[in-house]
């Protein structure tokens, strides 16, 4: 039973007889195997209805071939393809003259289900046939109509004194809900206040933050760009104090080499007397040449 219209049923169906058949063959391997015969039984044929229930009409597909999209080229072997028919039936279009069971008395309500005002006034006109109808008839109409006097007015009594019930009972649980959010407010809130409070500060903080962060930015990139040209301008006094002190030891080497005297060395550089000494003091003739 199907209470709306499916695109796949088509092969839906064709996929449940498939599994059918299956287990058909399934179960009779399994005798023939305990019996040790070898007489093939034939399978037992399985075809499909689907009983529509559905208020609008069935505009889905209803056979197999109808889903597919042949090409010009195949169309001529179509004759070859499964025209597979869901043989559908809708429970609302059925005629119930060729019924001679409660099924005809069904069929009858359901002509007139598509149309609310009709179905109406039929139920109010055939009342005494409907309660004639067996308990498990009447059920099964009033679940599909939503029309529950078919079964009995009791029901229909119950059923409003269950939603009335029900109204009252969620009535009952707002009004404890409210009575012990009232009592439970001030515990909360005072639970709730320093937690809040951490929340509201790291919010301003937060935006505070987003607030400075530019200006920060632009002062801590000043502060950056000073450090950095500092520390290139050490390094740069760095290496000519380096090269400088290489220069005037190569000067000296090659002075004292040619027989400078040491004081006169350090008065013509006007170099400390002591450094020049110390580098004179290490030196030789060779090291003299080769650095020249």
């Amino acid at each position: 039973m199907e209470s709306s219209a499916d695109y796949e049923m088509p092969v839906r169906c064709l996929t449940y007889d498939g599994v059918e058949y299956t287990n058909q063959l399934k179960a009779r391997k399994q005798k023939d195997d305990s019996e040790k015969t070898h007489e093939r039984q034939p399978l037992i044929p399985v075809f499909h209805l689907v009983v529509y229930l559905g208020e609008k009409r069935w505009i889905s597909k209803q056979h197999l071939q109808e889903m597919m999209k042949i090409p010009e080229e195949v169309k001529k072997f179509s004759g070859q393809l499964p025209e597979y028919d869901i043989g559908l039936v809708d429970i609302h279009e059925q005629n119930p003259d060729l019924f001679h069971t409660e099924w005809k008395e069904i069929f009858k309500i359901m002509n007139h289900s598509r149309k609310k005002e009709e179905l109406r006034k039929y139920i109010e006109d055939h009342k005494e046939e409907i309660q004639k109808l067996s308990v498990e008839t009447r059920w099964f109409l009033g679940i599909l109509l939503e029309q529950y006097t078919i079964v009995d007015e009791r029901v229909m009594e119950v059923k409003d004194m269950c939603e009335a019930w029900d109204g009252a009972v969620k009535l009952q649980a707002q009004i404890e809900g409210r009575v012990i959010a009232q009592e439970l407010a001030p515990k909360m809130a005072e639970e709730m206040a320093p937690k809040m409070a951490e929340e509201m500060a790291a919010k301003i903080a937060k935006d505070m933050a987003a607030d400075m962060a530019p200006k920060m930015a632009e002062e801590m990139a000043g502060e950056m760009a000073e450090e950095i040209v500092e520390k290139r301008l050490k390094e740069h006094k760095q290496r000519l104090k380096r090269k400088e002190k290489e220069r005037n030891k190569k000067v000296v080497y090659n002075m004292f080499a040619k027989g400078y005297p040491q004081e006169e060395i350090s008065e013509i550089l006007n170099l400390p007397f002591s450094k020049v000494k110390k580098w004179c003091k290490n030196f030789s003739k060779d090291a003299a040449v080769e650095m020249a």
